[in-house]
């Protein structure tokens, strides 16, 4: 099983997720929610395996 960090931050306008473990990902949404949703159905598919935890970071809005 592959271990993906996801950091998770709020900006004025939206939320954002971002990799440290995968290159060039970004995923924006309206609501904290959706952006996890986004996450969990995006990364499996983007890595091409189901093979795969998900280990969130929650940042502080800046």
């Amino acid at each position: 099983m592959r271990t993906i960090k996801i950091v998770i931050e709020k900006d004025d306008c939206s939320w954002r997720a971002t990799s440290p473990d995968i290159n060039g990902m970004f995923i924006f949404a309206n609501s904290l929610n959706e952006v996890r949703e986004l996450v969990k159905s995006g990364v499996p598919f983007y890595l091409d395996s189901r093979d795969v935890e998900i280990i969130e970071v929650l940042e502080p809005a800046v």
